[in-house]
């Protein structure tokens, strides 16, 4: 008789066996099976031979206990098909007979149970037998108890029945009369009041089961027909050369084989043939591949020494040493390898070497350009870290801060690698910082509009960060010194320009056509008498035509100073970095080239330049400025035009004044 292992029970041989010869196991699933040393067939069961006469007795009750997925037990008869969750009274009477029929033929032999051992036995089955009833008992007065659930929809009372009807495992094949003796004492089986709503309910529940019950059968075959497939794939004496007859003959006896239809098995097993001779085919003529890939793996991975310098005739010489080779020429295949496919091998084999040596190069490239990298990273880092701390402004000076960067790993490990130095992202980031000086100038104004404050030549620095405190923390320290700088800059050249005649005449003409309100008119119809006007002496036409439209051009928003350039000594000022004050002059040399360049350069700021037209917004506040006359600007055609270019263009707001 054949054995083999497929996961089910073999058929139970013709010869008789004893119960000597079965030994029990457990499966990898952890389920119990049973062997015969003599037959070589395998059970699920447990084999007659060892089965007491109780037990025997006990096998012929139809009832039998299994364990749904929740790991609840319930009883199924397998000739009704009927299943309870309840243990049947028929079940505990084949029990208690399976009992006493091993308590007498223990009696009788005198070697299975004495009289002490069958009264606990006794006991035992009568403590079950009481212990079943009070838990039927409970169970009825539970159900008593329990009031009827309340459903607030005909689809959720429909959808609880059905569910009942799931639960109890009531086939599509039941009829309404089985079906109710299984559902009726169930809470859920009140869920509709009609009898012909729960007929027709139940209806519905059987349509869809059969459906349900149509598609697990094929889902069961198409799974039995796998497992076969499966099982003939692995069995080492299946080959294309096996016909049908001889492979029923073999296998006959296997559930495996049964479970399938003729008609499928005989389909798949042609199939199955076909596909075995495509594979021989395949095998035998990859047979000169397979050699050639055993000695690559043998060549690649077991042979030591071997590098992508080695030549063939040192490989040769490594083989013969190597055990694993002298191990592998027992393969009569391996043997008979042709002289040319080896020296392909070998030279494959070297390819990969050199290709592994290129990778792991590479590999050491790669981390070490990203360690480069995460140490440029983490001193810009370090760079933000002082920024914050206001160690690091625009004005700051990297020999400054030089003690500070010797101190910290950050900037050691940058020292030696390829690539920007610490100078060259500091200056970089110093550059980022004077970048923003335009916005913040911008910000800066914003705020000291907003309180209504201008920066004039007597302003000191403290007074104007008093003004802008709620934003200091958004301007760098730098940038805000050199945003004053500017601001106060402007304010020496217009209070120049306010004492001087030719402000004064233009002022005196600005206030006399306001008084007539002139201001905005049409120039042609107007120009011979405003030129006629007193206050025109000693102007020239462009400049009184300028007024007259209600341009001025005294003081310019966009003018910044420079940052100084690379190699520009420091400027002398002092900026307070929240721990110490860092002097930016280092040393009074440098200090006064600084103020003298500083001097020459307002010299030439307040010497004449050539005039731009450049957009601005002045405010005019003398103390005796009246702020209750105001007049609107009116723009001429040529203005309109030259707005229409420029992106950002605003009106000019004027307000008289009287002395």
């Amino acid at each position: 008789m054949q054995n083999s292992w497929n996961g089910s029970a073999v058929s139970v041989p013709k010869a008789k066996s004893t119960a000597s010869e079965w030994v029990d196991h457990v499966a990898p699933n952890g389920k119990t099976y049973y062997y015969n040393n003599r037959t070589k067939q395998s059970l699920w069961e447990k084999p007659p031979e060892l089965m007491t006469a109780g037990e025997r007795q006990l096998a012929k009750c139809p009832w039998k206990s299994h364990k749904n997925q929740d790991g609840k037990v319930y009883y199924y008869n397998s000739i009704t098909k009927a299943s309870s969750w309840d243990e049947p009274a028929e079940l505990i009477k084949a029990k208690k007979e399976a009992a006493e029929i091993d308590a007498q033929n223990g009696a009788e032999n005198g070697n299975a149970m004495n009289p002490m051992m069958m009264m606990q036995m006794m006991t035992m089955l009568m403590t079950q037998n009481k212990t079943g009833k009070e838990k039927k008992k409970e169970f009825k007065k539970k159900t008593e108890i329990v009031e009827k659930p309340k459903y607030e929809t005909k689809e959720e009372a429909k959808e609880a029945f059905k569910q009942l009807l799931r639960d109890k495992l009531i086939p599509a094949s039941a009829n309404w009369e089985s079906a109710m003796k299984q559902i009726i004492n169930d809470p859920r089986y009140e869920a509709l009041a009609k009898l012909s709503e729960k007929k027709q309910c139940f209806n519905e529940y059987k349509t869809q089961r059969g459906v349900e019950e149509k598609e697990e059968e094929r889902q069961k075959a198409k799974e039995n027909k796998d497992k076969l497939l499966k099982f003939l794939e692995t069995h080492p004496k299946m080959t294309s050369q096996v016909r049908y007859r001889q492979a029923e003959e073999m296998y006959r006896t296997l559930s495996i084989w049964q479970n399938v239809p003729d008609r499928d098995r005989r389909d798949l097993y042609d199939d199955l043939v076909v596909t075995l001779a495509k594979q021989e085919k395949e095998n035998t003529r990859n047979m000169r591949k397979n050699n050639m890939r055993k000695l690559t793996k043998l060549l690649h991975d077991d042979l030591e020494g071997l590098s992508h310098k080695t030549m063939w005739k040192e490989a040769q010489e490594l083989l013969y040493e190597c055990d694993e080779f002298s191990c592998r020429t027992k393969d009569k295949e391996l043997q008979n390898m042709d002289k040319e496919d080896a020296l392909v091998c070998f030279e494959q084999v070297i390819k990969e070497l050199e290709i592994e040596y290129d990778e792991e190069r590479d590999r050491k490239r790669v981390l070490e350009k990203r360690m480069f990298r995460k140490n440029r990273e983490r001193f810009i880092g370090y760079l933000k870290q002082l920024n914050e701390q206001g160690h690091i402004h625009s004005l700051a000076h990297f020999c400054e801060l030089y003690p500070r960067f010797v101190t910290d790993k950050r900037f050691t490990d940058m020292l030696g690698q390829p690539g920007s130095t610490p100078l060259d992202l500091y200056k970089f980031y110093v550059m980022d910082i004077r970048d923003k000086l335009p916005a913040e100038k911008k910000l800066v104004k914003e705020c000291l509009k907003e309180k209504n404050q201008n920066v004039t030549a007597n302003s000191t620095f403290d007074e104007f960060t008093a003004c802008v405190k709620e934003i200091r923390e958004k301007v760098d320290a730098g940038n805000l010194r050199m945003i004053f700088a500017s601001l106060q800059e402007n304010a020496e050249r217009i209070l120049q320009k306010q004492n001087s005649k030719t402000y004064k005449r233009e002022l005196a003409l600005k206030k006399k056509l306001i008084e007539k309100g002139l201001i905005g008119k049409r120039w042609d119809e107007h120009r011979d008498d405003v030129l006629d006007f007193d206050e025109s002496e000693g102007l020239s036409e462009k400049t009184i035509r300028t007024i007259f439209n209600g341009e001025d051009s005294d003081e310019s928003d966009t003018e910044f100073p420079k940052a100084p350039p690379k190699k520009a000594d420091p400027a002398p000022i002092e900026i307070d970095s929240g721990e110490d004050v860092i002097s930016l002059a280092s040393s009074a040399e440098d200090e006064n080239k600084y103020l003298k360049k500083e001097r020459s350069r307002r010299r030439d700021a307040s010497s004449p330049q050539p005039k731009r037209r450049v957009e601005i917004r002045r405010v005019i506040e003398p103390s005796d400025q009246s702020d209750n006359d105001t007049s609107k600007k009116k723009k001429s055609k040529k203005e309109k035009k030259k707005k229409e270019k420029k992106e950002k263009k605003s009106r000019r707001r004027y307000s008289s004044h009287s002395d």
